[in-house]
């Protein structure tokens, strides 16, 4: 009978306990009632700000179609994009944080961005491109992984949110 019942009371521990469920990682933004995958991520290094608290980054997430050739430093393909104009903690390297909109340079701050649909990137022609006037942009790193996360606004009010994770491709 201690058999039975203790077989009924790992039965039941075994199937009250469940397994946790990995997150789901989100690869796209939505902009305009629409929603565009995401597939890479570049980052190019401009430089210590002239604030000398900070450091200069330009991210470009973008769709699958868009490639970047560092022989002739150039990108190409026709597809969509988000770009932010990061300025990091630190003079020396990308330090991710929490970027918050600002009409000037300095830590933590992200003061350009914009949303492309159907960009030509050799020429950023066509399609439609809306720049942002606010936002806040959420970068973290885990192993060589950055996760990057942003809900911003265009100059028409609408909102722009999205995320991606994986590995930056430096365009240095």
């Amino acid at each position: 009978m201690k058999r039975i019942l203790l077989f009924f009371v790992s039965v039941t521990l075994v199937l009250s306990c469940s397994k946790e469920e990995e997150p789901t990682i989100r690869m796209d933004f939505t902009y305009d009632g629409n929603t565009y995958a995401l597939a890479k991520t570049f980052i190019e290094d401009w430089g210590v700000n002239g604030d000398n608290q900070s450091r200069d980054y330009d991210l470009l997430v973008t769709s699958s179609s868009i490639t970047y050739n560092s022989n002739s430093s150039s990108y190409s393909g026709i597809g969509d994009v988000v770009y932010l104009d990061l300025n990091s903690a630190s003079t020396t390297e990308f330090i991710p944080g929490n970027f918050v909109w600002s009409s000037t340079r300095g830590p933590n701050t992200i003061v350009d961005g914009a949303v492309g649909i159907g960009i030509n990137t050799e020429s950023f022609t066509g399609g439609t491109v809306e720049e942002f006037t606010a936002g806040t942009v959420t970068v973290t790193k885990e192993g060589d992984n950055y996760t990057v996360s942003f809900n911003c606004t265009t100059a028409s009010g609408k909102e722009v949110s999205g995320s991606w994770t994986g590995i930056m491709t430096s365009t240095d």
